[in-house]
């Protein structure tokens, strides 16, 4: 990547291995990396970035959320349902809320014995890396992704315009996550996003 920074968090308590990269040997057992950060902060785009270079499947926590209400239960139903390691591999996965028709939709399962992206608002927490790293190898990587906050007002509104009349609302869980989980100093490494991005492979 360029024009971005990545900062390795000293006090992080994920994995003491590296990062995983392209020319890493692969694992025979599954990993995890779930990335999180603010809105509209470019996680979706950081996700599909190691998506092509690892091939890792990506689950997305924005068709997890029960609506615009719904960040602390999709931030749950990680550990809970997504990753849970009491539930048989083939029980694991989520059900998929239609933003359309704003009910819940098909069951989606968890790709099994597959290494993992967990990208989202609300993907990182403790429970949620503990879980990760008891149905892979141990290892389980964090990533919060920073972007200045009128950059994501911007890009909110670019792709969605009714998320004006949530924005404040999504910020008010957004705090309460944060504070309750104190993601930023669980995960191993932050991204720092310049207002202007190029990403290149």
């Amino acid at each position: 990547f360029t024009s971005v920074s990545f900062t390795k968090t000293s006090n992080a308590k994920s994995s003491n291995k590296p990062f995983p990269c392209p020319t890493c040997p692969a694992s025979p057992h599954p990993n995890t990396d779930a990335a999180t950060s603010c809105r509209s902060s470019l996680k979706t785009t950081f996700s599909a970035k190691l998506h092509s270079i690892l091939g890792w499947p990506v689950i997305h926590l924005e068709d997890v959320y029960p609506g615009w209400s719904g960040l602390q239960k999709a931030s749950a139903a990680v550990a809970e349902t997504i990753l849970n390691p009491a539930l048989p591999a083939d029980e694991r996965g989520y059900r998929r809320w239609d933003w359309y028709a704003s009910e819940f939709a098909e069951w989606v399962p968890t790709p099994p014995d597959s290494s993992l992206i967990v990208e989202g608002c609300g993907a990182v927490t403790e429970a949620n890396l503990a879980a990760a790293r008891a149905i892979g190898d141990g290892n389980a990587w964090g990533v919060w992704v920073e972007l200045d906050t009128q950059t994501r007002f911007a890009r909110a509104m670019a792709r969605d315009d009714h998320f004006e009349e949530h924005w404040d609302m999504w910020a008010e869980q957004e705090s309460q996550h944060m504070a309750k989980h104190n993601p930023q100093q669980l995960v191993d490494w932050t991204i720092n996003v310049p207002e202007q991005l190029t990403w290149k492979l």
